[in-house]
């Protein structure tokens, strides 16, 4: 069960024993790998007639199985910016992508005007694993070019990949090393540097590299196609460390990644989960405090703030309220029609209002759809009219 994108194989092509011939998984959840097939006589299933398929598997091979480690390995990711336009994020995380990057400025006069949507669905999506980037030009004067940025980001939070490839001016160590310093001590983070060893060489000089957050590096494959199938693994040139103790984390290695039903630019990540999010996030082996206020928000108000799918499009309060009123509690009323459709807040801050809201009720009052009740005591007062023991 796949959607026709997934398929890796055509009609005539010979198929050995073990090669993969689709990604398995309707809209990311997958039934497991199987196959379902059919034998026709000549000229095949128009014309021709059934063959019974059951023989043919007599003697064969089951699937080789093994302990699969999910935290460590290759872990791949993608970048995009404006040029993409209303790209899919949502659609990226299904097919198994694990960061993402996005455009938020360009020197001190660009702003992204896709970023603030970028941004909040990447924190729905990509929690933790991910960040934005800033275009560096080295013409512009670096305090103008970090407010450009810090006031586009709108979460200080959120980690910064410095972009240096400026092709217009040539760059210099000492430049690049300002900007970096320059961004941290406004308040922000630069998480990795994406410096392309070809800029780095041809128009920087080689500097020195040591004592910089990891480097990002750039080297494509003449392949187009997806991800997982056109890496070209760990020993690929693109790993070469660009100086002793100057490797490279992340290899953004093809422009031509098919992703959510487009060709961009994918990048890979060798090692394990916890390093990457530590690359990112700072918070190895669990999640920040960030990352926790903006999941209790997902789970109270539904993905994007639009309820859940199994609560009829509601969030936790209103689908509660539709529960009582069904059960005949007092007080209870019927919630807002539709979706929930609350907006993701900028700021951590504000989203650990919204949940305090969604808890206790618009300033601690509880809610009216649930007669004047918190979250809890409208869980409570359901289960005692269903005459649940104990409440």
């Amino acid at each position: 069960h796949m959607r026709a994108a997934d398929l890796l194989v055509s009609q005539g092509m010979f198929v050995r024993a073990g090669q993969q011939i689709a990604r398995v998984g309707n809209e990311g959840d997958s039934t497991g790998p199987h196959l379902h097939f059919e034998v026709w006589t000549s000229p095949g299933r128009f014309g021709g007639a059934p063959i019974d398929p059951k023989p043919l598997l007599v003697g064969a091979a089951n699937p080789p199985t093994g302990t699969i480690d999910p935290a460590t390995g290759t872990f791949y990711g993608v970048d995009i910016s404006n040029h993409q336009g209303n790209f899919d994020i949502a659609a990226t995380k299904r097919e198994g992508f694990s960061f993402m990057a996005a455009k938020c400025t360009e020197g001190d006069f660009f702003k992204d005007s896709f970023w603030p949507r970028n941004r909040d669905l990447m924190q729905q999506h990509f929690p933790g694993m991910f960040c934005g980037y800033h275009f560096a030009r080295n013409s512009d004067p670096i305090t103008a070019q970090v407010a450009n940025l810090k006031a586009h980001l709108g979460d200080p939070s959120i980690p910064v990949m410095l972009d240096y490839e400026d092709p217009n001016t040539p760059g210099s160590g000492a430049n690049m090393r300002g900007l970096v310093d320059a961004i941290n001590s406004a308040g922000l983070r630069v998480c990795a540097i994406y410096l392309p060893r070809w800029y780095w060489q041809g128009h920087m000089g080689s500097p020195p590299l040591n004592d910089l957050p990891p480097l990002w590096n750039s080297h494509y494959v003449t392949a187009s196609g997806f991800a997982s199938v056109i890496y070209p693994g760990s020993g690929f040139a693109g790993w070469k460390d660009y100086t002793p103790g100057a490797p490279v984390e992340i290899l953004q290695f093809s422009d031509k990644g098919r992703v959510a039903g487009k060709l961009v630019d994918v990048n890979a990540y060798e090692g394990t989960l916890d390093e990457l999010r530590t690359l990112f996030s700072g918070a190895p082996g669990e999640l920040s405090v960030d990352d926790r206020v903006l999941d209790f928000w997902l789970q109270l108000l539904g993905p994007g703030g639009a309820g859940w799918p199994q609560l009829n499009n509601r969030s936790v309060i209103d689908a509660l309220a539709e529960i009582g009123m069904h059960h005949g509690v007092p007080g209870m009323t019927p919630p807002p029609a539709g979706a929930a459709a609350a907006s993701l807040p900028a700021t951590t801050a504000d989203r650990a209002r919204d949940v305090f809201d969604q808890i206790r009720g618009p300033d601690g009052t509880g809610w009216n759809q649930l007669g004047s009740r918190s979250l809890v005591d409208a869980i409570a007062a359901i289960a005692h009219q269903l005459q649940v023991p104990g409440y």
